[in-house]
């Protein structure tokens, strides 16, 4: 039997990275089809636990299960004009560890998420989100991107989801 990250995460972790990822993809989609492509961005779950260790609500969640997901952009004024994406998702990582080692935060953050564009030899374009849980789970999420149409008539699509193993970079 083949043993996912599930079978090892809390219900909290399951349902903080499932809420970022759709977070994390929705603005994703969003900035494509506004613009046909994005910087990398960052998001975080953060605040008070929702499920507790059964995957029930807690008292503090008043029933609604979904955690608070804040995006998260790097310093305009840290990178420069026109900053390398290597630049903006470096400067990412660090304010997201910066956040995390936080301890006069009033809510901790629990969940991380960075966003960009990448080419994938397999299949080409595709948003790739690299998730990451205070639980000790990375995860890397490959969406290719899907689209039809030219120039402003456009559309975007995700094909199939592709999960692997990620790297750790915050906690």
């Amino acid at each position: 039997m083949t043993t996912t990250w599930r079978d090892e995460a809390s219900p909290q972790a399951q349902a903080d990275l499932d809420e970022l990822l759709s977070a994390a993809l929705g603005a994703a989609m969003e900035h494509l089809e506004k613009n046909g492509e994005f910087y990398p961005f960052a998001m975080s779950v953060d605040g008070e636990p929702t499920v507790d260790a059964d995957g029930e609500p807690t008292a503090v969640s008043s029933g609604v299960k979904a955690p608070d997901v804040d995006i998260v952009f790097a310093d305009p004024a840290a990178l420069g004009e026109q900053p390398e994406p290597e630049a903006v998702l470096a400067e990412l990582r660090r304010l997201l560890k910066v956040r995390a080692e936080n301890e006069n935060r009033t809510v901790a953050q629990r969940a991380t998420a960075i966003v960009l564009q990448v080419v994938v030899p397999q299949f080409g374009d595709a948003v790739r989100v690299d998730l990451e849980h205070a639980e000790q789970i990375q995860l890397m999420v490959l969406a290719p991107v899907l689209s039809k149409g030219k120039a402003r008539k456009r559309t975007f699509d995700f094909g199939e989801l592709r999960l692997l193993p990620g790297q750790r970079h915050i906690w």
